[in-house]
């Protein structure tokens, strides 16, 4: 609405006769609230034009360099949505382990922030991505802005060269493109909305290509799904490898290394951890492979063990023999016994039980009796074998077998 204007005219008296000469305009408070009132509509008005048309460019300076976590940055002047600010030099910490934007607030002083919203709301920077101790890679996220594209009224060539045309009612300037300003708008609208009208370029909504994609980006591609993490595909800056990572929260960009895929120009890396020379893994359902310290779990050309280990923390020994085509195993825990104990010492100087322990030297695994009464020779005519559960008390097995021996006395067979 057109600002009505109010015509102040003085109010003057004859000094001789005291005659009033001219009715002066009254000052009322209606009138003096109407002022302000334009005063402050003004005001509005200049800052919209002054966001929509200036917005939160760079004019120069504020560039970035980095050390460590410390990201430094040179004087400089920007606009945060259309007011002017004039900055010094001066640097900032990182977050590790993040990406994150830098960005000049609309109070004059540089930020850091996760969000890409919020640094898009203001004049937004610079982009770093971090590790745990340094920058992995940065992005020039400015808006540089010029100076040659602002032009003083005083500047102006004669014929309105380098003026930018007064836009009309519907926001057209007088002037076209092409010059044919008849048939313009049709050709735009007709082109934008051909399925496929630059096979260079891609649709919003998808695209085909029989070329290859190139991005000079460190960040070349984002996949975001509202309510999900995010992942990114990253290019580190100062090496050969390509990195997988997902983001920290839902709908962030605070990606996490530490869950990470890297592709090295030798092996690939899972959360830092190297997959290299693998030859071929078959696993069916319900099967699990975890590293243990100190156990070998790989069959080598060389070798002929494989170590096995349940979820209950049990291990087992599988040994291959090539000669005998036979496999056999063995719980760990029954090799290298470490202690053995005779007892029951007959007269003839022969201990008739032996107790065997595992390696912790104190959990019963096996116990022998000799059983019977001993021949001539002193021998018995039977063994009983009992072999014990973990607790070493609950027996696992236990059998009696026959001993035989021959004329002589010597031992020929067992069971």
């Amino acid at each position: 609405m057109t600002y009505q204007k109010t015509s102040w005219v003085d109010h003057i008296v004859d000094p001789v006769t005291g005659d009033v000469v001219q009715q002066g305009t009254k000052v009322t408070a209606t009138r003096m609230n109407k002022m302000e009132q334009g005063i402050a509509d003004a005001q509005v008005l200049t800052e919209a034009l002054a966001q929509t048309v200036i917005g939160s460019p760079v004019i120069s300076g504020l560039e970035f360099s980095a050390s460590g976590l410390t990201a430094q940055w040179t004087e400089g002047v920007a606009y945060v949505n259309g007011v002017r600010f004039e900055v010094n030099a001066g640097s900032i910490q990182l977050s590790a382990t993040q990406g994150q934007y830098i960005y000049l607030d609309s109070d004059g002083v540089l930020k850091n922030t996760p969000s890409q919203a919020i640094a898009d709301a203001k004049c937004k920077l610079w982009y770093f991505a971090t590790d745990a101790n340094s920058i992995i890679t940065s992005v020039d996220s400015r808006n540089i802005v010029s100076k040659d594209m602002f032009v003083k009224q005083t500047e102006v060539a004669a014929n309105g060269a380098n003026k930018i045309p007064r836009l009309d009612v519907q926001g057209k300037g007088a002037f076209s493109v092409t010059g044919e300003a008849t048939g313009t708008q049709a050709k735009l609208d007709a082109h934008t909305a051909a399925a496929d009208p630059h096979t260079q370029y891609a649709l919003e909504s998808g695209a085909n290509f029989t070329g290859s994609i190139k991005s000079t980006s460190f960040l070349p591609f984002i996949v975001k799904a509202a309510g999900r993490k995010s992942w990114v595909i990253h290019k580190t800056e100062n090496s050969n490898d390509f990195v997988i990572a997902p983001s920290g929260t839902v709908d962030g960009e605070d990606w996490d290394w530490t869950k990470s895929f890297t592709f090295t120009e030798t092996a690939l890396h899972i959360a830092g951890r190297t997959i290299d020379a693998v030859g071929e893994i078959s696993l069916t359902n319900g099967t699990k492979l975890r590293e243990q310290t100190d156990v070998r779990t790989l069959l080598l050309s060389n070798g002929n063990r494989f170590d096995l280990v349940s979820e209950d923390g049990l291990r087992f020994l599988a040994n291959f023999d090539e000669n005998s085509a036979s496999a056999r195993f063995m719980r760990f825990d029954m090799l290298g016994l470490n202690k053995t104990i005779r007892s029951l010492k007959d007269a003839n100087g022969r201990f008739r039980q032996v107790d065997y322990y595992r390696t912790d030297g104190t959990t019963l695994f096996m116990r022998t009796i000799l059983n019977g009464t001993p021949d001539a020779n002193g021998n018995y005519p039977s063994m009983t074998i009992k072999r014990y559960k973990d607790d070493g008390v609950t027996e696992a097995y236990s059998g009696n077998h026959p001993i035989a021996y021959d004329g002589d006395g010597d031992y020929t067979s067992f069971g």
